[in-house]
């Protein structure tokens, strides 16, 4: 690197030449320096690449003096305005004032109801075309946004002077950086913080929005230690997203904060999502170390964009060890542990995730918030970080902390293996040589995939669905070019295959397995264990879609190649199997199902333990079959072990934890625990929404289940509403012969039901039957409960003769599937009371309604819409047999 000095002095004169005898001065300046001929050279283009910068600069000092007399003027002016009233919000007093707008207290005083709120107008003098237009776009951006970590919008409009104003949620709390000070945050408590941050962060890349002004001040922690986002002032609205307006311009981005400004926004470049996760990293070195990467103080607008694009941050730990001892002593205070100790928790893993968040490189950093999240979560779980180089002391040094007792005893058995490793040399080398082809092999995948996330445009790195169905486009593009070498191409189409299948595009992940299974069956044969791997995967798919059949034989045949191979992955086996009983408990066959899982379970806790992730993911699937078959009591706890489990190993914001409360939810819906499971269902649905979507079939199904819980609540309005949300959805994305379109008509055909719409009931449930007897068989739950169902809408029509078939030939088939105490039972024995009542058999129609009634009371812990409406046919029958309105049918 050159001498700045020097380069800015010979920059500063180029400047004021024209620019054809701008080369000359620069060649005569440098002579023969080359390396300081190109340093002048790249840093003039990106001078004059940067949209007027400097312009603005030279400008910006003209109005520092009408800034100051604006200031002084207005300080008087927003005196004035304590006290007054706009709209229905009294201002009550200052609480910022800044380069655009003025924040005040405010207070709602229409008497409908007493609520403070923080009220931002735009101030006088700067209600500019521009401004105003970026005023707005600020509120169109934070109507956008509802997430618990981001301060929402409330109201919004213009006052009688003609300035727009926005009003938000008041938080009232402390600057993120004060805060942990203030409370003598520990290092790993001050990450967890970060790590909220940066859950809320990915919450706005999904909806499309950049913040670009992230810093401590605009993060406030309320006395709770809940955290708060604050002031999408100069946001950025990506590609895709709501309409953004005019574009933003230069003047934007002298708006923003240098000290936590990424090289992009100081030379007023294009920002992306990695934009954000500079300045998060930013905050994360300050919060850990107490150092600011940079030290800009007392430097010109010039100088800090050269410091900030062109020198290399010392790591934190440097940075500390650096300090006084009288301030490391200080610093060390805060963060509750002595300066030596903070000093071991910054270097290597801290070190290495702050080097990788600050790249001068936009596609070098980490490319969303998430990912960056994903490696605080591996250092507080002790596991290595994917920003470090990895190398094998590193895993070592990590595999033995957290693995020391086993270690030690391996370290016993190596000592006598040793003496025997002699005669195996040959086997040793041939092991060595397909070891190597394998990483090789692997090698080149990576650095494939890796290349598709070199993001350097906007939006690229985002971790939404649209953006990862971009990214998995391009990879789909090099792939193709792989024909000269089947076997890497059909890695590729498979792992690519099976992130489509993650993100719920199902079509374009069946023919992509497809193909992979085609040419590993040409390549290496039909019983070869690769091509059981995607086969495997490919039946999971089939699973997925609910081609059901076409699974079972797919995964059976996987399975068999897996049996044979003693060699077989352990975890592939299990995952197997797991699939193959989702496959068969979905079928109805319960019994088999639960053998699956067992097996699946005992082998993955056998090699792995039980607080492995896919153990519990088994385990969370056993608690699903024992759902089914009625065993209440022990699928709860199975199933409130693996969200423990999965919280500890995951962290609150993973999909698979939105599973288990998803899966929680609905255990406790069906036991009547409707205020737990309805609070499990919103938390699962914002997990899934956040990560995977709302189109997304897992997303779907929390939202239909919510539905349903909306529906035995009596909130039958409410309840349609979600249905046929979910149904619209599931329609678009799934198609009508799914197994779970047809669920939503079946759960909307009871809720018809229910509002005593019989023939609009029957219209739906005619519409799911079909189905069920396609996806499952005639002898499957569902499809005889729909022609239970259907004949109850008859029942209520009074045509009792087409009621009855319906019912009594399905009866027969639903108790011998399920436990007597379960819900299935107790719904079954209603419809069946209900006929008898219409035919007159009032002496069995009560003996039904009075067991469906004790089942459900002892199932149910609160009383449901079903108990209410089972209880009131009951006595609706004993009170007519009471007044003498009803009698037995005559014995002929």
């Amino acid at each position: 690197m050159g001498n700045w000095d020097q380069i800015e002095s010979i920059i500063n004169s180029v400047l004021m030449l024209p620019v054809e005898a701008r080369v000359k001065y620069i060649e005569e300046q440098c002579g023969e320096d080359t390396e300081l001929k190109k340093e002048v050279i790249d840093y003039l283009s990106s001078i004059e690449n940067s949209d007027d910068f400097f312009n603005e600069i030279s400008l910006a000092q003209d109005a520092i003096l009408t800034q100051l007399i604006r200031d002084k003027r207005e300080s008087g002016s927003n005196s004035s305005l304590l006290g007054t009233t706009i709209d229905k919000y009294k201002i009550i007093e200052l609480i910022s004032h800044g380069g655009m707008g003025t924040v005040f207290m405010a207070e709602r005083c229409d008497g409908v109801f007493k609520r403070k709120v923080a009220l931002k107008l735009i101030r006088h003098g700067m209600d500019t075309p521009e401004n105003i237009s970026r005023f707005e776009r600020e509120r169109s951006i934070l109507a956008g946004l509802n997430h618990p970590n981001i301060a929402g919008l409330i109201d919004g409009g213009v006052t009688k002077s003609g300035l727009p104003y926005l009003v938000m949620e008041y938080v009232d709390g402390m600057p993120l950086d004060e805060y942990c000070d203030h409370n003598h945050l520990s290092v790993r408590q001050r990450i967890k913080l970060v790590k909220t941050v940066c859950d809320a962060v990915q919450y706005a890349h999904n909806n499309m929005i950049i913040h670009r002004d992230l810093k401590p001040a605009n993060i406030l922690v309320d006395c709770s230690g809940n955290v708060k986002i604050l002031d999408f002032g100069i946001a950025k609205l990506l590609e895709g997203g709501l309409k953004s307006g005019p574009a933003i311009t230069q003047a934007t981005q002298n708006l923003m904060t240098p000290n936590y400004a990424s090289p992009e926004q100081m030379l007023g470049q294009t920002t992306t999502t990695a934009t954000d996760t500079y300045s998060l990293g930013v905050i994360l070195y300050k919060l850990l170390s107490g150092c600011s990467p940079f030290n800009l103080q007392n430097t010109s607008i010039v100088k800090q964009q050269q410091i900030i694009s062109n020198k290399v941050p010392c790591a934190p730990s440097r940075c500390f060890s650096a300090m006084e001892l009288e301030k490391k002593e200080e610093l060390s205070n805060l963060r509750s542990t002595t300066p030596v100790k903070l000093y071991n928790e910054l270097k290597t893993d801290i070190d290495a995730i702050t080097s990788k968040a600050l790249r001068k490189e936009i596609g070098s950093r980490y490319q969303t918030a998430d990912t960056l999240s994903e490696d605080l979560t591996r250092y507080l779980f002790n596991l290595p970080v994917l920003a470090h180089k990895g190398t094998f002391r590193y895993k070592a040094k990590k595999l033995v902390l957290r693995k020391y007792k086993i270690i030690a005893a391996a370290a016993a058995v190596l000592l006598a293996v040793t003496s025997f490793s002699i005669y195996h040399t040959k086997s040793i080398t041939t092991e060595r040589n397909q070891a190597q082809t394998e990483a090789a092999k692997a090698a080149q995948i990576t650095s494939l995939l890796f290349d598709l996330f070199k993001a350097s445009e906007p939006g690229e790195a985002l971790g939404d669905t649209i953006t990862a169905q971009e990214l998995l486009q391009r990879a789909l593009l090099r792939a193709d070019l792989l024909s000269e070498q089947p076997v890497l191409q059909a890695q590729m189409y498979s792992v690519i295959g099976r992130i489509y299948y993650q993100l719920g595009n199902f079509t374009d992940s069946y023919s992509l397995l497809e193909e992979s299974v085609n040419i590993y069956t040409r390549e290496y044969g039909a019983d070869h264990i690769e091509t059981a791997s995607v086969m495997a995967g490919l039946g999971a798919l089939l699973g997925a879609q609910g081609d059901f059949n076409s699974a079972e034989i797919l995964l059976n045949r996987a399975l068999g190649i897996y049996n044979k191979n003693s060699a077989s992955d352990v975890s592939m086996l299990a995952s197997i199997q797991s699939d193959l009983g989702f496959v068969l408990r979905r079928q109805g066959d319960f019994e088999e199902a639960e053998k699956l899982f067992r097996s699946s379970n005992e082998l993955l806790n056998r090699h792995f333990g039980p607080n492995h992730i896919q153990a519990a993911n088994v385990r969370n699937s056993l608690g699903s079959i024992l759902f089914n078959k009625g065993n209440y009591e022990e699928a709860e706890e199975i199933y409130r072990s693996v969200l423990a489990t999965r919280l500890q190993l995951l962290g609150g914001s993973h999909p698979d934890v939105g599973q288990s409360k998803s899966s929680l939810g609905a255990l406790l819906m069906n036991l009547g625990n409707f205020e737990e499971a309805e609070k499990l269902f919103l938390d699962a649905y914002q997990i899934r929404y956040k990560s995977l979507g709302k189109a997304h079939p897992n997303t779907l199904l929390t939202l239909n289940n919510l539905a349903i819980l909306k529906r035995d609540r009596g909130l039958l309005d409410e309840s349609e509403l979600l249905f046929e949300e979910v149904l619209a959805y599931r329609l678009q994305t799934l198609g009508e012969k799914h197994a779970s379109t047809a669920m939503t008509w079946f759960s909307m055909g009871e809720l018809q039901l229910m509002k005593n719409n019989p023939a609009e009931a029957r219209v739906l449930l005619e519409k799911a039957l079909p189905v069920f007897e396609y996806a499952f068989s005639p002898a499957h739950s569902f499809y005889l409960r729909t022609k239970m169902t259907i004949g109850q809408t008859y029942l209520a029509e009074n045509n009792i003769e087409a009621a009855e078939d319906l019912i009594l030939e399905s009866y027969e088939r639903v108790k011998n599937i399920h436990r007597v105490k379960s819900l299935e039972h107790a719904l079954a024995h209603h419809q069946v009371g209900l006929l008898h009542m219409s035919l007159g058999n009032y002496s069995i129609a009560d003996s039904f309604l009075t067991k469906a009634s004790e089942t459900l009371g002892e199932i149910e812990k609160t009383k449901s819409i079903r108990q209410r409406i089972v209880q009131n046919d009951l006595e609706r029958l004993r009170q007519d047999l009471v007044a003498g309105t009803m009698q037995e049918p005559a014995n002929n």
